[in-house]
């Protein structure tokens, strides 16, 4: 997978019309410790031994994003790399996601639609548990069925 506007944070950030206040950054295993879960979210956190690393783990695997506000980190997110045409999306919400979720899901649509072009995907998918109904209502809303 070639560089692109994917892995310019600045550029993304321009991209995406986002400030200092408002902004993505290349995700970090801080942001999984630093982030304030819900409880559907705590059951992972409680079930792993270190979910920060598994996150960071499944992070190398391909490619993920926090979005932060504030030096608030109120989501991270990413794909991992299957194989050629195929990933599989992750994402972990903090309990204030809701504050700012218009421009939440103007970005997660228009880098799904970045991630499947430059990846030439043809393939993406996503788990949702059914009775997360926040996770479930968003990525419905992202075009997944």
């Amino acid at each position: 997978m070639d560089k692109s506007i994917l892995y310019d944070i600045p550029k993304l950030n321009k991209h995406f019309k986002l400030n200092g206040d408002l902004r993505l950054e290349l995700f970090h295993i801080d942001h999984a410790r630093d982030i304030e879960v819900g409880p559907f979210e705590q059951k992972f956190y409680d079930g792993f031994d270190d979910y920060p690393a598994l996150l960071a783990s499944m992070a190398d695997m391909g490619l993920a994003y926090s979005i932060l506000k504030n030096e608030k980190v109120y989501g991270s997110f990413g794909l991992i790399h299957m194989w050629d045409g195929v990933a599989e999306g992750w994402m972990v919400p903090s309990i204030h996601i809701p504050k700012i979720k218009v421009p939440f899901y103007r970005i997660g649509k228009q880098l799904f639609d970045l991630w499947i072009a430059e990846w030439r995907l043809v393939r993406l998918c996503v788990s949702v548990h059914s009775g997360n109904v926040r996770a479930d209502k968003w990525i419905k809303k992202m075009q997944f069925s």
